[in-house]
């Protein structure tokens, strides 16, 4: 409660604040009720990055980087044409448009590496992005090899720059992004995991959901967002064996949902 009342408090005073500018372009004065509700919400986003930073780092990131999935010099020639165009950022207007594209294009550069393919794009595309957001978070958080690093090296600086929102939903695309790389080629990418890893990608995933959910119920932009994450409600596995056939389950529903993301 005590947390409670210094984030309401807090937030009494930006309002306090902002209500005594006579600019134009003030934004619309929330209510108290309103306030309470974010205030309540940035709370329970704290413990759920708490809560992350409890699990094993686990990815398909984590796998490429760590060398964990090797491909022969066949798989390697036989290049994936599911990868993100980075081309396609360049059009992207808003914020989060932005953020999601970093988590899109960070996460499909280095299955790009992994297949030996130019990066130089990919590198050209997000230089850009992160020129335009101008967060010093958002670079270090795809530089991370988990979730779990970037909570450590970039959630509370996301939260001094008060954009700890978007963070959520880089760390929620970048999670959609890697269950989607997985599923193309479950074989090749499930030999990272073990039940352990399988059990924590899920919790991950639940944590993640559960984070959206809520800045969905504060703010109308995060609601579209949420019903995208639809296919993700079905991983909740706590084997290897579970993890692989709900994997394979949603596989053709990543494909709108990873395309609503990128839009």
């Amino acid at each position: 409660m005590k947390k409670l009342a210094i984030a309401l408090a807090i937030c009494l005073a930006v309002t306090s604040c902002f209500n005594r500018q006579k600019s134009k372009n003030v934004e619309p004065v929330k209510s108290e009720a309103e306030l309470m509700a974010e205030a309540v919400v940035k709370i329970q986003l704290d413990s759920i990055a708490e809560e992350l930073g409890k699990l094993q780092p686990v990815g398909v990131v984590k796998c490429i980087r760590n060398g964990e999935v090797i491909l022969t010099d066949s798989e390697k020639a036989a290049k994936p044409d599911y990868l993100a165009d980075p081309a396609y950022a360049k059009d992207l207007q808003t914020l989060s448009q932005k953020y999601r594209a970093v988590a899109i294009l960070g996460v499909d550069a280095e299955v790009a590496k992994l297949y030996e393919m130019p990066t130089a794009d990919y590198d050209a595309a997000l230089k850009k992005l992160y020129a335009d957001i101008n967060d010093s978070a958002i670079k270090e958080f795809n530089e991370s090899n988990t979730l779990q690093v970037a909570i450590e090296k970039c959630y509370e600086t996301s939260k001094a720059n008060h954009r700890e929102y978007f963070f959520w939903e880089a760390a929620t695309t970048a999670l959609v992004e890697q269950a989607y790389i997985a599923s193309r080629n479950i074989d090749k990418f499930i030999v990272a995991f073990d039940d352990k890893s399988a059990s924590d990608f899920s919790y991950n995933v639940i944590l993640l959901t559960d984070a959206i959910d809520k800045l969905a119920a504060v703010n109308a932009e995060y609601v579209k967002l949420n019903d995208s994450l639809k296919p993700l409600y079905k991983i909740n596995a706590i084997n290897l064996e579970q993890f692989r056939e709900q994997l394979e389950s949603i596989k053709e529903d990543l494909v709108p949902a990873r395309q609503a993301l990128m839009q």
